[in-house]
């Protein structure tokens, strides 16, 4: 794909970039990026030799207009007389004595060329525009020859200025590119691998970088690849160090990036090879460029960005429940008031471990495969589909996952506590999550389903906010549910006046509970 342009806005900041060039005034930054467009796009090539001829042609004029005015420069009598008096009173130049006869030349008709200082002004112009496009014509023989990446896939995506169609599959040349809506997946030479947010406006430089001038983009890179990515911004670079990383870049030029793996480099400035600050962020960090080129570290931007799993799971969405669970699994860690998020998949690397997946909390919450009499932790099993995996957990053994004590789990407010469980028989029930509170172990709440320790609960949803187990006023419970077998979804969800308990996404029951407990 090599599309055309006809968006004004990219013919305005082409000639601004041009006009800057021929007055002498193009910064360093600015040259790169008239670099780059006139060597990868053909639309932009006949901009530029459009813009060359009219240049010639206005200055052609204007110097028409200075010769026939009286006040031009060039027809200053002042200045003449100046150099006249200059020459008379200028000193004798010495002539060194010699023998040799005078040689008389022969006469020669004179030959009176007539060059106007209007053309000597066209043939500088039209020389510095030849060396301009010679530049940027070996520049385009280089650079735009072969495809430096392709399209993998869409999600929903809608594309400006571009003519014909951009579908998955398409090969991506160096070059602009504008994504009005939805998301795009573009893998680059060396096996790179990019997620475009729209709207999102960028130009791809090559196999290994890219100018985002605004919206969100993740980069994933292929750790055999041996040439570090960057991703330029008006205002900061971002290198990479083999690793996953995201970039931001709002309307007022402020450049955010969050690393997921690995680790990153952010330099101030567009230009990576110079640049006045450097900082230095690893997994789960974060920083920002401001507009005016100061780097700060930032924190809870990570639910910005679309990874590539995520990408993929919303692209298969239809196609498995598996997907859609996936799909909505990442669309719930965008709530910005989620405190906690355990998706019971096993972590290899930590198979002790229950990692919360909230971006607020992320890396604290992570809950211990434990039991009370210290000998046997609950057990990873099969899910509610072949690629999902969950805890199994024995009564008998009392086992348990155990999150530490954190002043974030604890509320005052509204609450909505949720999970899947799995019943071998309609009489299977239990304590699901229970939050106390130390040193007292005060209950900040408890979601049960047929929970055996009270008579009331052994057929409902049950959620309690209470101080101790004896303190019955702040326990409620739902109507009676009829046995079930299998996997189940229960919530319960309380606003401090109303609570409301859920049974597979259906609301079995409703009650009004205000609610003003201290913690």
């Amino acid at each position: 794909m090599n599309p055309l342009h006809k968006d004004p806005q990219f013919i305005d900041q082409l000639t601004h970039l041009l006009m800057l060039s021929m007055e002498g005034e193009i910064t360093e930054a600015e040259f790169w990026q008239l670099n780059t467009l006139l060597s990868t796009s053909t639309a932009a090539r006949q901009i530029y030799y459009d813009f060359i001829a009219s240049y010639i042609g206005l200055n052609d004029m204007e110097m028409l207009s200075m010769a026939e005015s009286g006040s031009s420069a060039f027809l200053d009598q002042n200045l003449w007389n100046c150099l006249a008096d200059a020459e008379k009173t200028a000193p004798a130049i010495p002539q060194p004595k010699t023998n040799e006869p005078l040689t008389v030349p022969a006469p020669q008709e004179h030959i009176v060329h007539n060059f106007s200082k209007m053309s000597l002004l066209s043939l500088i112009v039209s020389a510095a525009a030849l060396i301009l496009l010679i530049f940027f014509a070996r520049t385009a023989s280089v650079t735009s020859v072969d495809p430096v990446a392709k399209l993998v896939n869409t999600i929903d995506a809608k594309w400006e200025n571009v003519s014909g169609q951009i579908l998955p599959g398409c090969d991506l040349y160096p070059g602009p590119i504008k994504l009005a809506k939805g998301l795009a997946e573009i893998s680059f030479d060396h096996g790179t691998v990019a997620i475009i947010q729209g709207p999102a406006q960028l130009t791809i430089e090559s196999a290994c970088q890219l100018y985002l001038q605004q919206g969100q983009i993740v980069v994933k890179i292929n750790k055999t690849s041996e040439t570090p990515f960057v991703v330029r911004s008006p205002q900061a670079s971002i290198v990479d160090y083999g690793t996953e990383f995201g970039v931001s870049v709002d309307a007022s030029n402020n450049t955010l990036t969050h690393v997921f793996q690995g680790k990153v480099e952010l330099r101030s400035g567009s230009n990576p090879l110079r640049f006045d600050q450097r900082l230095m962020l690893t997994e789960t960090q974060a920083g920002q460029a401001s507009p005016q080129g100061r780097l700060s570290k930032k924190q809870g931007i990570s639910s910005l960005f679309v990874r590539p799993a995520e990408f993929n799971a919303r692209l298969n969405a239809a196609q498995s429940p598996y997907d859609r669970w996936m799909a909505y699994s990442y669309q719930l860690r965008r709530d910005p008031d989620l405190i906690a998020y355990y998706t019971f998949e096993k972590d290899d690397a930590h198979p002790d471990k229950l990692i919360n997946q909230a971006p607020l909390t992320l890396g604290s919450l992570d809950g211990t495969l434990c039991s009370m009499n210290h000998k046997n932790k609950p057990t990873w099993t099969t899910g509610r589909w072949p690629q999902k995996t969950a805890l199994q957990f024995d009564r008998s053994q009392k086992q348990l996952v155990e999150v530490p004590v954190d002043a974030k789990l604890g509320t005052n407010g509204p609450v909505t506590v949720a999970a899947w469980i799995y019943c071998a028989s309609g009489k299977d029930g239990g304590h699901i999550l229970s939050n106390r509170i130390a040193p007292q172990e005060l209950c900040n709440y408890q979601l049960g389903y047929r929970s055996p320790t009270s008579p009331e609960w052994k057929q409902n949803i049950h959620l309690a906010r209470k101080k101790n187990t004896e303190d019955a006023k702040n326990q409620i419970y739902s109507t009676k549910i009829p046995e079930q077998s299998g996997w189940l979804h229960i919530a319960a969800t309380h606003d401090n006046q109303t609570v409301r308990f859920y049974l597979n996404g259906v609301l079995i029951d409703s009650k009004s509970w205000p609610y003003k407990q201290e913690l």
